[in-house]
């Protein structure tokens, strides 16, 4: 609490000898405790502001957000995009995704990091790859890579910060030139991860 004014210097253990007058000690003292006053006005401004940016970061709806991943190896028999079987979750405290659709709705109008890593199995050199942040089904963002000559599998990450509407839908697609292979499954091999900015 701000201290309180005014204040006897008896209070302090003052005595009359330090100063001309039992006056000028109590003038002098409570223009300390007006500027303390002041130092404490401020710093609690300063830390109130402080509170509610770390709430709106850490505790508010800026929180929201999911990891999830591939549990088993998804065999791929063509070249077209399929959409990556995400069917189990590191963490999903809003339950935004869901696992039998290996959809998240977005649960508000916001920006949203998207981190995506694919890992492509038994793959063939100089193969093009694919990763893609679907809305609504639809291609929104997309990262290409190729593979080496000689390589026998291929990893990709991509992220991309999306302003996304409430309700919207988000998968995770994917394609190889290969034609035949495996989407490698396992927690850190494939998986999306997504958490709103702003």
């Amino acid at each position: 609490m701000p201290l309180s004014s005014p204040v006897s210097p008896r209070d302090l253990g003052l005595k009359e000898k330090q100063f001309q007058s039992f006056e000028q000690v109590e003038a002098a003292f409570n223009l300390m405790v007006k500027r303390l006053n002041n130092v404490y006005k401020y710093n609690r401004r300063d830390h109130d502001r402080l509170t509610e940016d770390v709430e709106d970061v850490s505790g508010g709806s800026a929180s929201q957000g999911c990891r999830v991943y591939l549990t088993s190896n998804q065999a791929i028999a063509d070249a077209n995009e399929h959409t990556v079987e995400l069917d189990n979750e590191s963490y999903d405290p809003d339950s935004i995704f869901d696992t039998g659709t290996f959809t998240v709705t977005i649960p508000e109008t916001g920006h949203y990091l998207i981190v995506q890593k694919i890992s492509f199995g038994s793959t063939s050199g100089g193969k093009t790859h694919k990763v893609i942040i679907a809305v609504n089904g639809g291609v929104f963002s997309s990262h290409l890579t190729y593979s080496e000559a000689g390589t026998t599998s291929h990893q990709v990450v991509f992220s991309d910060i999306l302003a996304l509407s409430a309700n919207e839908e988000i998968t995770m697609k994917a394609s190889s030139s290969d034609g035949s292979y495996n989407i490698v499954g396992g927690v850190n091999s494939t998986f999306m991860a997504l958490r709103r900015l702003i």
